[in-house]
């Protein structure tokens, strides 16, 4: 990746979105052998297989034998380390891989 290719983080997070982070951390730890690392975090349209698609903040990780791959992309956004990550289509609810993090408008 080069450095001209990563977006750049345009928001915040706040202590509750933190939280839910640290939430989401632990339960992909628990379904992982590879622990989390460091938070992607961005914006995708959820298709889910019943009701209407909605947009809403995404969260997943990368894992710790992700680092080194992933080290130019992380940013320090509200003291902690991302990458932020644009979404290029839609995540359907049978491979969809991230975590919607409910706490929209914690992130400004």
């Amino acid at each position: 990746m080069k450095l001209p290719d990563i977006p750049v983080a345009n928001f915040t997070i706040s202590e509750n979105a933190k939280h839910g982070i640290d939430n989401l951390r632990q339960a992909f730890n628990a379904r992982s052998s590879d622990a989390a690392m460091v938070p992607t975090v961005g914006w995708a349209k959820y298709m889910p297989n019943a009701g209407d698609p909605y947009e809403q903040v995404a969260v997943t990780f990368y894992g710790r034998s992700q680092y080194d791959e992933i080290a130019a992309a992380i940013q320090i956004v509200s003291g902690i380390e991302v990458v932020s990550f644009r979404s290029p289509g839609t995540m359907k609810s049978s491979t969809a891989r991230f975590s919607i993090l409910p706490l929209t408008p914690a992130f400004s």
